[in-house]
Order: structure tokens, then C-alpha cells, then sequence
């Protein structure tokens, strides 16, 4: 079953809103504790009045207005400091929920940025050697575990080629498969001749057989509704496919024995 997954623009606005909710707390709790302090300071009584001759004049009984007016302004004062912590954290709050929308906004300018560098990046590979695509896959699907998906690595698989483009190539495909995909994603790696083979499939909706070249191209998206609601900017896959074929390798998009889309990227391997 697919668990909840808090968005993470929700989940910071918690963080600020509960601490700020805890110094709002701290702050009334002292002002409160202060004043209480100095109510118990005022005489409950009016003071006895003492005449010219040195005699006491009594009271006459009535309530002590200095302390009924001060408890009355203690009163007001609670309520409208209670009324104004209330007020703050919610303001704070709402803030905060804009500010992170701001911040995640500028991220993911920031990511689309890299990537179309990396997309027109006409460079050949600065070096080349042999890359534990296992372990890479194992580490990606750590980090995108958290994010409401039943993630499953399967197998072993060495390649040629840069382990940092490597490391891209399967975030892409593992955050696709999490973004789009139906909760379940399965990755498969094995060596056959001559290249690494990496299988992504989920249990989504897939991808039309019209449109399983297209999902390569930049900015294409299947689903345009649905990519709106999950994000992302329609550069993943095309970097998928150009970094496999920096290397000479290929990447291809089929139905997956999940029932949704499977993602196959092959990899030389020379073996040594």
C-alpha cells in the first residue's frame, strides 16, 4: 500500500511553525508569570487612613478599588497577550509557508538550470572506468526511499564510464519512476555480453506505445495534468539518454511486468 508522503514545502513550514510556536509559548508563559508576580505585590486593602490627632480612621468597608482595577488590567492583559500569540505564530506561519515556496521555487530554477548545461554539454567524458552501478543504484534508492515508494534493487552490475554521470543517470530513473510511478518501484541489474543492463519498472500508469521514444525528448511530458501536480521540469530522461550515449550506450522505455513503464539502459563493459 502506498504510503502518505508529506510534500517538503509542508513539512519545513511544520518545523519553523513549531519552533516559534515554542518561543511564542515561552515568552507569554514569562510575561504572564511577571505580571501575576506583581499582582501579588498590590495591597488587597486600602491602606487605614489616620487623622490629624494621630487616630485611625476606619473604613468603610468598601471594596479596594486600586486592587479591583489592577486585577481587571491583569485580566485584559492575559487575554490580549494570549490573543497576540496566537496571532504571531499564525502570521508566522503563514510566512513561513511563503518563504519556502519561494526557497523551493528557487531550487528548482536552479536544478532546471544544471540540467539544460548538462543536456547541451557537447563534451566528450574526462576519464572512464569501472563503475559499481549496485551500489549506486542501492545509495539512489536510500535517498528516494522517503518519498512514499516501496524501493527494490535486484542484482549487480558493473559498467564503464564516469560514476558521477552514473550516479545521475540513476536518479533520474529512479526519481521518475517515484514521481510517476504507481508506489512500487523494482530496479534490475545484471552484465550480459558486454554491457551492464539496468531495468527500472514501476506499477504506474506507463507510458503509450506512441510516446515510449518521445519521453527522451526534453521538456516532453505524457501527462501533462499529472506533471503539473508531481513537478519536475521534462529534462530527466533526456539526460538519461544522452549520458548513456556519451558512452555508447542506449536507453529504451517499454511496459513493465509492474504494470506501469520499465526503463532499460545498457552499458559497455569491457570486463577488465
Amino acid at each position: 500500500m502506498k504510503r502518505f508522503h508529506l510534500s517538503l514545502r509542508f513539512k519545513l513550514t511544520a518545523i519553523v511553525a513549531g519552533v516559534m510556536s515554542v518561543c511564542c509559548l515561552l515568552l507569554t508563559a514569562v510575561s504572564l508569570s511577571t505580571s501575576a508576580h506583581m499582582m501579588e505585590a498590590l495591597p488587597l486593602t486600602e491602606p487605614a487612613l489616620v487623622g490629624a490627632d494621630g487616630s485611625v480612621i476606619e473604613s468603610d468597608g468598601a471594596a479596594c478599588e486600586p486592587a479591583v482595577i489592577a486585577s481587571a488590567a491583569h485580566s485584559t492583559f492575559r487575554v490580549q497577550n494570549l490573543a497576540a500569540m496566537v496571532l504571531v505564530i499564525l502570521a508566522g506561519s503563514a510566512a513561513a509557508y511563503l518563504l519556502v515556496r519561494l526557497g523551493e521555487n528557487l531550487e528548482r530554477l536552479n536544478t532546471l538550470v544544471e540540467q539544460l548545461l548538462q543536456l547541451c554539454s557537447n563534451r566528450a567524458p574526462a576519464f572512464c572506468r569501472r563503475v559499481d552501478l549496485g551500489r549506486i543504484a542501492r545509495e539512489a534508492a536510500g535517498e528516494l526511499g522517503g518519498f512514499g515508494a516501496e524501493m527494490q534493487v535486484e542484482g549487480e552490475a558493473f559498467a564503464d564510464g564516469s560514476p558521477e554521470l552514473y550516479r545521475q543517470l540513476v536518479l533520474n530513473l529512479l526519481g521518475n519512476a517515484v514521481k510517476y510511478g504507481g508506489g512500487q518501484v523494482r530496479v534490475r541489474l545484471e552484465n550480459s555480453d558486454g554491457f551492464a543492463v539496468l531495468r527500472v519498472e514501476d506499477n504506474g500508469p506507463g507510458i503509450p506505445p506512441e510516446a515510449a521514444e518521445r519521453v527522451f525528448e526534453p521538456f516532453f511530458r505524457a501527462d501533462r495534468s499529472r506533471s503539473r501536480e508531481v513537478g519536475g521540469n521534462g529534462l530527466g530522461l533526456a539526460i538519461v539518454r544522452r549520458i548513456a550515449r556519451q558512452y555508447g550506450g542506449t536507453a529504451q522505455a517499454g511496459p513493465s511486468a509492474l504494470g506501469g513503464a520499465c526503463f532499460t539502459v545498457r552499458l559497455p563493459f569491457d570486463g577488465r
